[in-house]
Formats: structure tokens, sequence, C-alpha cells
């Protein structure tokens, strides 16, 4: 897309905002034909951005290894005396030290690894659920800390075949009739509900409200939960297409807060795969208790084959 496109794109972007401004919280079968072309074009830069995520040098594709991270001391490397496998860069990266939360690195010598971007000695690693991950990187793979419960290593690969052979997306038609105008039922500050993940852990997640729509005469209810670093409703999702047409496991998607009016709009025409639908290293949510619908959401992206 060039910088003309770009720049149509923006105006048109913000003439459906002004539109929908104008207009209320209103669902697209209730636009004007025009409005109806430029949430069109919405949901078409949605699909053109979420491809450009996912598919980039650090994208979901580019994950390549997740290993539990033992305590003690354990070496890391391509090669096959390592205790800690990453798929590309030399055979001997260097040596991890666990100890309780903490994590070490010593690098080992000429082995041209960099931390965070410069070549360092011993250095103390940062996991994600203590700021921003530290990563260790050597040619194109590289690997960070992270917690899931307990520490893990998670890896990335630009050159992982996921990613250089990956076949591109594929959606339902844009389906005006599921993007819904939704009423939002707050829950009690601090609710929580249990959220599984395809690693088999139960983990207690921030509830704040679940939003409420109708489709053909019947009342829907989904759950939102609250995802660190955003500011929207985080919603994980099945129906009648989930391990048919679209991925086994559910799939995701965003909503806006509520206006003054109590309502927003939820668009299933956004709907997407969670990252464990093109990898295995991937520690994606499943659909809480009362997100499995009853209905047969035909929008939104469908499942990956390849």
């Amino acid at each position: 897309m060039d910088v003309r496109d770009q720049i149509a794109r923006s105006f048109r972007l913000a003439a459906v905002c002004l539109l929908c401004v104008l207009a209320g919280t209103v669902s697209a079968k209730e636009l004007s034909a025009l409005e109806q072309q430029l949430w069109l074009e919405e949901v078409q830069g949605w699909q053109h951005d979420r491809l450009e995520r996912l598919t980039r040098p650090d994208g979901w594709l580019s994950l390549v290894a997740f290993e539990w991270l033992p305590q003690g001391s354990s070496s890391v490397g391509s090669g096959a005396d390592v205790d800690i496998h990453i798929p590309g860069g030399p055979d001997y990266w260097g040596t991890l030290s666990v100890r309780d939360e903490q994590v070490a690195f010593l690098p080992a010598d000429d082995a041209g690894v960099l931390i965070d971007g410069r070549q360092q000695p011993l250095a103390q690693l940062v996991a994600d659920h203590q700021g921003t991950a530290t990563v260790v990187s050597a040619g194109t793979a590289n690997f960070y800390v992270i917690m899931r419960q307990k520490l893990a290593i998670r890896a990335k690969n630009s050159e992982s075949p996921v990613r250089t052979e990956f076949r591109g997306l594929e959606y339902f038609p844009a389906n005006a009739e599921w993007r819904k105008v939704a009423r939002y039922e707050p829950h009690l500050p601090g609710k929580t509900i249990d959220v599984a993940n395809v690693l088999g852990q139960i983990i207690p997640t921030p509830n704040p409200g679940a939003l409420v729509f109708e489709h053909q005469g019947s009342e829907y209810r989904v759950e939102g939960l609250v995802e660190e670093g955003s500011d929207q409703l985080f919603f994980v999702i099945a129906d009648r297409t989930s391990a048919n047409e679209t991925y086994g496991a559910g799939r995701t998607l965003y909503a806006d807060y509520p206006g003054l009016d109590g309502t927003t709009i939820i668009d299933f025409n956004k709907a997407y795969n969670p990252p464990c639908a093109f990898t295995e290293f991937s520690t994606c949510q499943l659909p809480p208790e009362g997100n499995r619908l009853d209905v047969r959401i035909e929008a939104g992206e469908l499942k990956y084959d390849h």
C-alpha cells in the first residue's frame, strides 16, 4: 500500500468514525449504502493489518520452541548436546542459571550472541511478568523468558518454515448481520472467571462484564476478559462452525467498552484464529464457560488447513 492509498484509507476510516458518532451506535444492517461501503473497507483494512502483524519477522508464525525452565543451570543452543534446544544460531549459545524466579544468562565466547541487541557478559534476564522481556538473539533466532505459572523459554526464528511457507488467511464473506449492537452487563469489581489454556492450566482471569446481543430472534451472551496492555474487552469464543469451517479450539476478538448508553459494537467479522491455530509453541486460552455459543457464526477468519 503506497502513501496515497494510506492517506485515502485514513480519510475513509475517519469518515466511518464520524458517521457512527452522528448516527449513534447502530448495527451494520442499519447503515446507509455509503456507510456499508465504508464499513466493508474498514473490515478489509483490519484484515490487511491482521495479516501484516501475523507475518512480520517476530510475529506468531516465527515461534519455534517452548520449553519449561528448570531450576539450576541449563545449556542452550541449536546443537544436539544441549539442555534447551533453540532451532537456529550456534550449537552452543551459553548457559542459563535459574534461582527461584531470577534468571541469569552467560553467553558463550565468540558465539555472536546478543542480549537486547548488544554483546554483554553475564546478564540478568527480565521475564515477561517482570516487565519488558529481555531478548537473547543469534542470527535470525532469539529467545526470552516467560511466566506461565512457572518459568519457560519461548523461542522465535524469522526463518521458521511456518512463516516462510505461510499460505495466507481466508475469511467468510463480510456479513453485516454479524456486526452486532450489544448491551453491556457489568460484573462486580474484581470478578474473575476461570480460563483454561492449551497447556491444561486453569487461570483466574479478570472478567469485568458480558455483552448480550440478538441474532435471528434469539439472545446470546459472551463473557469479556481483560488482556494486559489492551484498553478493550477481549473475547475467546466457540460456535457451531468451530472444528468445521473455523478453528476447533475457538476464535478471539475485541470490542470497545460501552458508551454512555451502555451499548457497544461487537463485530464477529473481526474474529480471528489464536496463535495455536498455526503453531504448537503458543499457550492460547480456550473459550471460558458461557462462551461456547449454540449458533453458527458465519463471519470472520476460517481455519488454517495448511
